[in-house]
């Protein structure tokens, strides 16, 4: 089995033990193994500008491209830039995260099958979902063409994080297309909100809503801008074992959210084990929309049960046809 196909759970155990006993020089020895080709793609950006706006963000505008904002780097994403640095001299060490989720979320965005069919990267495969599934190459390519996203599309991002993946979504489904971006997490909001106003981007609608099977008020636990979620027992180990703080936040059903929507053409969820709870809110639309692609981890656990069992079952209820794969990729459409 291919290295980036090892089992995700126990990946994530075996870098916090490395992350709590390994001296500092060994851990970037591992981070700069782990991220090997990274160094890469972040030669290939044409990086325009960069540097801290007003609001203290890092931020990297691409030449003739779109300007991203994010997050100051951790110690692990400092460890790493001194690791790589060398290689990167032209990457200002504050604004190192913005460049490395660039190359993570928005030029290979997680949330469309099969885009490295259509540009060729080394650096981890796994980020596009069609690797998680042994098909031969003709059918892989029958599925990245189904799941391309086209002029028009109406798109639901659930989990929008900070929006890099928003904006790819966005520039394809073009002008008339529409995109909702579901966030709750007030720091990530901030910067989505950012990336959309920033860019000029018209056809993206933000709903600052953590989305779920009901519609009110709930506990939104966070361990980190990226482990953040309604479903604290189904977080991996990595964030189980975190200090978990919680904030309320408004919860919303998708089917009650979007009740003028007549069709949905593209679903991608990232809400951290809250999947289910999302699906059994939005069957009216899963039911109704004709054309639907839907892309959704399924390899984290509940109960000692990775949650593409449950998925699964959710969405072919609603008439779609499902695959999962070896780490629990779920992909669905009608």
């Amino acid at each position: 089995m291919p290295w980036y196909l090892t089992d995700f759970i126990y990946l994530r155990a075996m870098i916090e033990k490395i992350k709590h006993y390994a001296p500092t020089f060994l851990y970037k020895f591992y981070l700069k193994r782990r991220e090997r080709f990274l160094a890469e793609e972040l030669c290939n950006l044409k990086i325009a500008s960069q540097g801290l706006d007003a609001d203290g963000d890092p931020f990297i505008e691409l030449e003739g491209g779109p300007v991203f904002f994010g997050f100051l780097p951790n110690k692990p994403n400092r460890l790493l830039h001194q690791a790589i640095k060398n290689e990167i001299p032209y990457i200002d060490e504050r604004c190192f995260k913005v460049a490395y989720e660039i190359v993570d979320r928005y030029l290979l965005p997680r949330s469309t099958p099969g885009e490295s069919f259509f540009k060729e990267s080394r650096f981890k495969p796994i980020r596009d979902p069609l690797n998680d599934f042994d098909f031969p190459m003709v059918e892989k390519a029958q599925i990245a063409d189904r799941f391309k996203i086209r002029n028009g599309d109406v798109i639901l991002d659930i989990g929008a994080f900070t929006g890099f993946g928003t904006l790819k979504l966005a520039e394809r489904a073009g002008k008339t297309g529409k995109v909702f971006a579901f966030e709750s997490f007030p720091e990530s909001l901030a910067l989505l909100r950012k990336n959309i106003d920033k860019n000029g981007i018209k056809n993206v609608t933000i709903v600052p809503k953590a989305v779920s099977n009901f519609s009110g008020k709930g506990i939104f636990y966070t361990g980190g801008h990226t482990a953040n979620s309604l479903k604290k027992k189904t977080l991996s180990k990595e964030v189980e074992d975190s200090n978990f703080n919680n904030l309320e936040v408004d919860v919303v059903k998708i089917d009650v959210e979007l009740p003028n929507v007549n069709s949905v053409d593209y679903i991608n969820i990232t809400v951290n084990g809250a999947e289910p709870e999302v699906i059994e809110g939005m069957q009216g639309v899963l039911e109704k929309s004709k054309n639907l692609r839907l892309t959704t981890p399924g390899w984290y656990y509940r109960e000692g049960v990775k949650l593409y069992k449950i998925i699964v079952p959710q969405l072919e209820s609603a008439g779609l046809n499902v695959i999962s794969g070896k780490l629990g990729r779920v992909l669905a459409w009608h």
